[in-house]
Order: C-alpha cells, then sequence, then structure tokens
C-alpha cells in the first residue's frame, strides 16, 4: 500500500493553493502570537516597575512623614521646656526665655511652609506666638506682645474661617481679642481696647450660646465680661 509520505506528497500536489494558504495563516497565526505575547511581556515589566517606583515612592514618603514628625515632637519638647522650666520663669531669665521661644516660632513657622494646610501646625504657631505676647507684656514690651497677639488671632480667624464648627477655635479667638484689648488698655488706648473687647465678648457669647455646657466657654465669656466692665469704669 501507499506509504503515509506518497499519500502527503500526493495530496500537497493535488491540494498546492489551500495548503499555501494555511501556511500563510499559520505563519500569521505565529507572528501574531508572538507579538502578543512581547507586548504582554513587554506590558507586565512596565508595571513591575511603576510598582516598584510608586513603593520607593511611598518609603520616601513615609520616611520623610517620619522625619518631619520627630522635628516637630522635638521642637514641641523644647518649647514646653522652655515655657515651663522653673529657672526661666524668673523675672531675671525671661529676656533669654523669650529669644528661646522667637527660636521656637521660626521652626514652626519653616514647618507650616511645609505643610500649610496642616491645622495642627497652625495651632501650634498660634499657642508660641502667645507664649511670646505673655512673655512679651511681663518683661515690660507691651507693644511687641500687641505684635505677637495679632499675629495668634491672625492665624485663628483663618482656622476659625476653615472649620466654623470647631468651636474652640471660636474660643481661642474670643481670648486672643481679649489679649489685644488689654494691651490697648495698658497703652492707654481706650478706643482701640473697646473695639477688641467688644469683639471678644460678642465671639464669647455666641461660642457659649451654642455650647452652653461648657465651662471653658463660659469661663473666656466671663473674664471678657469684667474687662468691658473694668473699661467702662
Amino acid at each position: 500500500p501507499p506509504s503515509a509520505v506518497y499519500r502527503l506528497k500526493k495530496f500537497a500536489r493535488r491540494n498546492r493553493g489551500l495548503l499555501t494558504t494555511a501556511a500563510l495563516v499559520a505563519a500569521a497565526l505565529l507572528v501574531g502570537t508572538g507579538v502578543s505575547l512581547w507586548q504582554a511581556i513587554d506590558a507586565r515589566r512596565a508595571r513591575d516597575q511603576a510598582q516598584l517606583a510608586t513603593e520607593g515612592e511611598r518609603v520616601q514618603r513615609e520616611r520623610a512623614e517620619e522625619n518631619f514628625q520627630r522635628a516637630r515632637e522635638a521642637v514641641d519638647t523644647y518649647l514646653t521646656k522652655v515655657s515651663e522650666d522653673e529657672l526661666l520663669n524668673a523675672p531675671s531669665m525671661q529676656p533669654l526665655r523669650k529669644d528661646l521661644l522667637e527660636l521656637a516660632l521660626r521652626y514652626y513657622q519653616e514647618f507650616i511652609q511645609q505643610q500649610p494646610d496642616n491645622p495642627e501646625l497652625r495651632l501650634d504657631l498660634a499657642d508660641a506666638y502667645e507664649r511670646m505676647g505673655r512673655i512679651s507684656r511681663e518683661i515690660g514690651t507691651v507693644r511687641e506682645s500687641l505684635q505677637a497677639y495679632q499675629a495668634a488671632l491672625a492665624i485663628r480667624q483663618t482656622l476659625v474661617a476653615e472649620h466654623p464648627n470647631i468651636a474652640n477655635y471660636r474660643n481661642d479667638v474670643s481670648k486672643a481679642y481679649l489679649a489685644i484689648g488689654d494691651g490697648q488698655l495698658a497703652l492707654g488706648n481706650l478706643d482701640e481696647a473697646s473695639v477688641a473687647l467688644e469683639k471678644s465678648t460678642a465671639t464669647a457669647e455666641k461660642t457659649v450660646e451654642q455650647n452652653p455646657v461648657v465651662a471653658a466657654y463660659r469661663t473666656t465669656l466671663a473674664d471678657a465680661y469684667i474687662c468691658m466692665g473694668g473699661l467702662q469704669e
């Protein structure tokens, strides 16, 4: 009987066109499969590289945030030490204490440049300005004290505008106006003192009206009333 090779040759002679077409189709399929495989490998490689880059960026962001938090904690500790140290609270040490607080202020300002939308940093800066205001008042530089309190007030007013439902921010605004009014009164600026104390009182009244059970807010309002009463005497 005819061998398999003979039958295949005979089939090829009779169906040359069909086999040519089949060969072309097979070749096209092979090339297409190869191209698709290469594209898939290339896409996988690109995806892996992107994931590595993203992971690297994430690690760098986390590391930068950790370093930032360490620096902030160090300045917070430094500021607390300067504010509460008994030796620095001695009258003769107040000018040095003021210089040390100015250094802390510069650090907070640099922190805010790095994270301008961080409300906690702005609160810390406002607190530092108010500490500066108190020390300046204690050593007799009332005008410098007013400048520090006004800087604190500007920060606190911005926070209230951005977060109107946070009562603590409004209470802080009231206390800042109270400190400014007291400073203006010490300088003999009765009109300026009256304006600041009226704003302090109005802000405190609104805060207490909305939060009647919070003792700290009622205390701020009472202080504002006392200062207004002293102004009118």
